[in-house]
Protein backbone atom coordinates (compact mmCIF):
# COMPACT_ATOMS: atom_id res chain seq x y z
CA UNK A 1 0.00 0.00 0.00
CA UNK A 2 1.49 3.34 -1.15
CA UNK A 3 1.46 6.73 1.10
CA UNK A 4 -1.56 8.95 0.59
CA UNK A 5 -0.36 11.77 -1.60
CA UNK A 6 -1.14 15.41 -0.56
CA UNK A 7 -3.68 17.74 -3.11
CA UNK A 8 -0.48 19.34 -4.87
CA UNK A 9 0.44 16.41 -5.92
CA UNK A 10 -2.45 14.78 -7.46
CA UNK A 11 -2.67 15.10 -11.23
CA UNK A 12 -6.74 15.45 -10.93
CA UNK A 13 -7.97 19.00 -11.17
CA UNK A 14 -11.68 19.34 -10.13
CA UNK A 15 -11.98 22.95 -10.05
CA UNK A 16 -11.29 22.44 -14.24
CA UNK A 17 -13.59 19.43 -14.31
CA UNK A 18 -10.80 17.12 -15.81
CA UNK A 19 -9.36 14.08 -14.66
CA UNK A 20 -5.95 13.10 -16.50
CA UNK A 21 -5.60 9.45 -16.80
CA UNK A 22 -1.90 9.80 -15.78
CA UNK A 23 -1.49 9.73 -11.98
CA UNK A 24 -4.91 6.99 -11.45
CA UNK A 25 -2.42 4.44 -10.67
CA UNK A 26 -0.55 6.76 -7.72
CA UNK A 27 -4.00 6.82 -6.08
CA UNK A 28 -5.08 4.29 -2.78
CA UNK A 29 -8.42 2.61 -3.37
CA UNK A 30 -9.79 5.07 -0.87
CA UNK A 31 -8.75 8.08 -2.85
CA UNK A 32 -9.89 6.74 -5.98
CA UNK A 33 -13.56 5.96 -5.32
CA UNK A 34 -13.48 9.57 -3.34
CA UNK A 35 -12.19 11.09 -6.36
CA UNK A 36 -15.07 9.30 -8.39
CA UNK A 37 -17.57 9.90 -6.37
CA UNK A 38 -16.76 13.48 -6.61
CA UNK A 39 -16.41 13.98 -10.37
CA UNK A 40 -19.87 12.15 -10.50
CA UNK A 41 -21.56 14.56 -8.70
CA UNK A 42 -19.93 17.43 -10.90
CA UNK A 43 -22.57 19.00 -13.20
CA UNK A 44 -21.00 18.92 -16.82
CA UNK A 45 -20.78 22.22 -18.79
CA UNK A 46 -23.30 22.79 -20.90
CA UNK A 47 -22.93 23.08 -24.69
CA UNK A 48 -25.23 25.29 -26.11
CA UNK A 49 -26.19 24.08 -29.20
CA UNK A 50 -29.43 24.12 -31.34
CA UNK A 51 -30.81 21.44 -34.19
CA UNK A 52 -32.03 22.65 -37.13
CA UNK A 53 -33.80 21.20 -40.26
CA UNK A 54 -32.28 21.64 -43.71
CA UNK A 55 -34.75 22.77 -46.29
CA UNK A 56 -33.98 23.35 -49.86
CA UNK A 57 -35.22 25.71 -51.51
CA UNK A 58 -34.31 26.16 -55.77
CA UNK A 59 -31.22 27.57 -55.93
CA UNK A 60 -30.35 28.55 -51.59
CA UNK A 61 -30.48 26.21 -48.44
CA UNK A 62 -32.28 27.17 -45.30
CA UNK A 63 -32.14 26.02 -41.53
CA UNK A 64 -34.86 26.33 -39.56
CA UNK A 65 -34.81 25.21 -35.60
CA UNK A 66 -36.42 22.33 -34.92
CA UNK A 67 -37.90 23.32 -31.72
CA UNK A 68 -40.17 25.67 -33.54
CA UNK A 69 -41.46 23.62 -35.18
CA UNK A 70 -44.27 20.72 -34.53
CA UNK A 71 -43.95 18.39 -37.31
CA UNK A 72 -43.35 17.56 -41.04
CA UNK A 73 -46.26 16.69 -42.88
CA UNK A 74 -47.35 15.82 -46.71
CA UNK A 75 -48.41 18.90 -48.48
CA UNK A 76 -52.33 18.83 -48.74
CA UNK A 77 -53.97 18.05 -51.71
CA UNK A 78 -55.82 20.84 -51.47
CA UNK A 79 -55.74 24.41 -49.96
CA UNK A 80 -58.65 26.55 -49.54
CA UNK A 81 -58.06 30.34 -51.43
CA UNK A 82 -59.06 33.36 -49.89
CA UNK A 83 -59.08 36.75 -51.72
CA UNK A 84 -57.11 39.50 -51.06
CA UNK A 85 -54.31 37.47 -49.61
CA UNK A 86 -50.70 38.05 -50.24
CA UNK A 87 -48.99 36.23 -53.21
CA UNK A 88 -47.13 34.22 -51.06
CA UNK A 89 -49.61 33.09 -49.26
CA UNK A 90 -51.86 30.24 -51.27
CA UNK A 91 -54.75 29.64 -49.20
CA UNK A 92 -55.82 28.00 -45.61
CA UNK A 93 -55.46 24.58 -44.52
CA UNK A 94 -56.79 22.29 -41.60
CA UNK A 95 -54.17 20.70 -39.35
CA UNK A 96 -55.44 19.05 -36.19
CA UNK A 97 -58.33 20.39 -36.34
CA UNK A 98 -57.08 23.88 -36.61
CA UNK A 99 -57.25 26.35 -39.55
CA UNK A 100 -54.03 27.77 -40.54
CA UNK A 101 -52.46 30.08 -42.99
CA UNK A 102 -50.28 28.79 -45.52
CA UNK A 103 -47.39 30.29 -46.43
CA UNK A 104 -45.33 29.39 -49.96
CA UNK A 105 -41.78 30.31 -48.04
CA UNK A 106 -39.74 30.32 -51.75
CA UNK A 107 -42.35 32.92 -52.95
CA UNK A 108 -42.28 34.68 -49.10
CA UNK A 109 -38.48 35.02 -49.29
CA UNK A 110 -38.33 36.05 -52.51
CA UNK A 111 -41.33 37.91 -53.73
CA UNK A 112 -41.59 35.78 -56.65
CA UNK A 113 -44.94 34.02 -57.41
CA UNK A 114 -44.10 30.34 -58.75
CA UNK A 115 -46.61 27.55 -58.92
CA UNK A 116 -46.32 25.12 -55.46
CA UNK A 117 -45.54 21.53 -56.24
CA UNK A 118 -47.92 19.25 -55.39
CA UNK A 119 -45.14 17.32 -53.50
CA UNK A 120 -44.11 19.18 -51.24
CA UNK A 121 -43.43 19.20 -47.72
CA UNK A 122 -44.95 21.36 -44.86
CA UNK A 123 -43.49 22.69 -42.15
CA UNK A 124 -46.19 22.99 -39.28
CA UNK A 125 -44.09 26.27 -37.44
CA UNK A 126 -44.92 26.85 -33.58
CA UNK A 127 -46.06 30.85 -33.48
CA UNK A 128 -47.85 32.03 -29.66
CA UNK A 129 -50.92 33.28 -32.23
CA UNK A 130 -51.29 29.58 -34.22
CA UNK A 131 -49.76 26.80 -35.49
CA UNK A 132 -48.59 28.56 -39.38
CA UNK A 133 -47.86 25.68 -42.52
CA UNK A 134 -44.48 26.89 -44.09
CA UNK A 135 -44.53 24.80 -47.63
CA UNK A 136 -40.98 24.19 -49.22
CA UNK A 137 -39.92 21.26 -51.34
CA UNK A 138 -37.21 19.67 -50.29
CA UNK A 139 -35.82 19.05 -46.71
CA UNK A 140 -32.56 17.67 -45.73
CA UNK A 141 -30.32 16.28 -43.04
CA UNK A 142 -30.49 17.74 -39.45
CA UNK A 143 -27.87 19.34 -37.87
CA UNK A 144 -26.54 20.71 -34.23
CA UNK A 145 -25.27 24.43 -34.69
CA UNK A 146 -23.45 26.03 -31.73
CA UNK A 147 -23.78 29.92 -31.77
CA UNK A 148 -19.83 30.46 -32.49
CA UNK A 149 -20.38 28.48 -35.70
CA UNK A 150 -23.31 31.21 -37.10
CA UNK A 151 -21.56 33.99 -39.20
CA UNK A 152 -23.03 36.77 -40.18
CA UNK A 153 -24.16 36.47 -43.55
CA UNK A 154 -21.26 37.57 -46.62
CA UNK A 155 -24.01 38.36 -49.33
CA UNK A 156 -27.41 37.10 -49.60
CA UNK A 157 -28.93 36.22 -53.11
CA UNK A 158 -30.31 38.76 -54.75
CA UNK A 159 -33.51 36.81 -55.80
CA UNK A 160 -34.12 37.06 -52.23
CA UNK A 161 -36.23 40.47 -50.96
CA UNK A 162 -37.15 39.58 -47.33
CA UNK A 163 -34.16 39.47 -45.44
CA UNK A 164 -34.37 40.55 -42.36
CA UNK A 165 -35.42 36.68 -41.01
CA UNK A 166 -32.27 35.46 -42.13
CA UNK A 167 -29.93 36.12 -38.81
CA UNK A 168 -26.87 34.16 -40.24
CA UNK A 169 -25.07 31.50 -42.15
CA UNK A 170 -23.77 27.96 -41.90
CA UNK A 171 -22.05 26.04 -44.28
CA UNK A 172 -23.49 27.33 -46.88
CA UNK A 173 -27.18 27.78 -45.44
CA UNK A 174 -29.14 30.46 -44.51
CA UNK A 175 -30.17 30.41 -40.61
CA UNK A 176 -33.66 31.94 -40.55
CA UNK A 177 -35.05 33.75 -37.43
CA UNK A 178 -38.50 32.10 -37.79
CA UNK A 179 -40.34 34.25 -35.16
CA UNK A 180 -39.24 37.24 -37.10
CA UNK A 181 -40.69 35.79 -39.93
CA UNK A 182 -43.80 34.47 -38.94
CA UNK A 183 -44.55 38.16 -37.76
CA UNK A 184 -43.79 39.34 -39.88
CA UNK A 185 -46.05 37.25 -42.47
CA UNK A 186 -48.59 37.21 -39.79
CA UNK A 187 -48.94 40.87 -39.42
CA UNK A 188 -49.04 41.46 -43.58
CA UNK A 189 -52.01 38.41 -43.90
CA UNK A 190 -53.74 40.62 -41.03
CA UNK A 191 -53.43 43.78 -42.69
CA UNK A 192 -54.63 42.54 -46.81
CA UNK A 193 -58.02 43.67 -47.68
CA UNK A 194 -60.56 40.75 -47.22
CA UNK A 195 -64.06 40.56 -49.29
CA UNK A 196 -66.78 38.03 -48.69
Amino acid sequence: MHESMNEDQKLISFSHERLPITGLELLSDEEFWSCAIRLAQLTPARVSTTEFLECTLETSRCLIPLSELHEVVMQPQRLTLLPGCPDWMPGITVWRSKTIPVIDLIAYLTGQHLPMSSEGLFLIANHPLLPVGLSIPTIGNTMMVSPEQIQPVASIQKLFTQTRAIQGEYAGAYILHLPTLLDDALRQIEMAPHYG
